[in-house]
């Protein structure tokens, strides 16, 4: 689980960064070809290790209404709390997103594109048109990503749950707890009581895709914070991809993985705040205790990685380095989406809200 920092008492609750802590240490988890990392595979059984060697074929879904999203269900066992054969809950979502944004960024994983009845793996150059009627699978690339990504953050997560009370940890602990190869440019919390889930997700990106400051990057990593779970969701510019990346259990499935395009934004997020986070649809915003956070690259490019724009590393070093006052316009045009949108996406919303009410009121019964 992941805590605000507010929670923590932080004094600034606007937005920060982390340029005096740059931790050194151990080099992180990387994929190589289609096997897990030594480091990785170092904390869990060998039985363990030879069941997730195989990546699983894991078929696409495309949700039937506006058909401009597609769906990766992992297997039940497949997830931060149940992979190689846990038994106890996972804490470490936000230390495992970290992780996974560090992965896809060393090792230039191209995120898959669906639009216009077409599927396309980027990293394959796999074309499939829906008139084939075959599986959209999820790439195997993003699969080991993810398996990685889920050990290493839970080997850094549970020796320190065993120290301390809590087990609840925020994004500037995560980013410190995975040796500060990522950095944050800034983060936003939910101050008002103004809008609701969809609008405070859905304006906040928009607004950083949109910005002149980060309008050139090819790539932008955001850590999304609700009701106390993180999730990575990452926009690749190059082919218009956005996806979100779940590590957690959901009911009977593992894992998720929701990829639209930004051209979709709006039903995209309403979307995945329904499938990921259905609670957050009847919250208040200050219910919520919603954080976004953009990060970026920081660490040191190893022979091994193969970023897919190594130039961006100095341009985002740059633009992280200027004041933060500056940085703090990155989500300074949230409340101008928020009242483009609320007219028309609002009512859609409260609809959700009245039916989760109802649904809670039959459960509570």
């Amino acid at each position: 689980m992941c805590l605000p920092r507010r929670g923590r008492g932080s004094k600034n609750p606007g937005l920060t960064d982390f340029q005096s802590r740059n931790g050194s240490g151990a080099s992180p988890s990387s994929l190589k070809s289609s096997k897990l990392s030594k480091s990785t595979c170092s904390t869990i059984s060998n039985d363990s290790q030879k069941s997730l060697i195989d990546a699983p074929l894991i078929p696409g879904f495309v949700v039937t209404k506006n058909r401009s999203v597609i769906v990766w269900h992992f297997p039940y066992h497949i997830s931060q709390s149940r992979l190689a054969g846990r038994e106890t809950p996972s804490s470490a979502c936000s230390i495992i997103c970290v992780s996974l944004a560090e992965i896809i960024f060393r090792n230039g994983i191209k995120m898959p594109t669906w639009e216009n009845e077409i599927f396309i793996d980027n990293d394959s150059k796999d074309i499939i048109s829906s008139k084939k009627k075959e599986k959209y699978l999820l790439p195997s690339r993003i699969y080991f990503a993810m398996i990685n990504a889920m050990i290493d953050g839970n080997h850094i997560c549970d020796p320190v749950i065993e120290k301390q009370k809590s087990d609840l940890f925020n994004i500037p602990t995560a980013l410190e707890m995975t040796k500060n190869q990522m950095a944050e440019v800034a983060f936003v919390t939910s101050k008002d009581n103004i809008g609701n889930a969809f609008l405070l997700v859905y304006s906040a990106i928009k607004s950083v895709i949109k910005h002149e400051l980060t309008s050139s990057w090819n790539q932008l990593f955001f850590l999304l914070l609700l009701v106390e779970r993180c999730v990575l969701i990452i926009y690749q510019k190059e082919t218009d991809t956005i996806v979100v990346l779940d590590s957690h259990t959901h009911k009977e499935i593992g894992a998720m993985v929701i990829l639209g395009s930004v051209k979709n934004l709006a039903y995209f997020c309403e979307y995945f705040l329904i499938r990921l986070f259905p609670e957050a649809c009847h919250l208040k915003p200050y219910q919520l205790k919603f954080e976004m956070s953009l990060i970026h690259f920081r660490g040191s490019i190893h022979e091994k990685d193969c970023p897919l724009n190594i130039d961006e590393i100095q341009q985002n070093n740059l633009i992280a380095a200027i004041p933060r006052s500056l940085r703090n316009q990155i989500f300074s045009q949230m409340e101008k989406y928020m009242r483009e949108h609320a007219k028309t996406i609002l009512p859609k919303i409260t609809t959700k809200q009245q039916i989760c009410k109802k649904k809670k009121v039959k459960i509570n019964n």
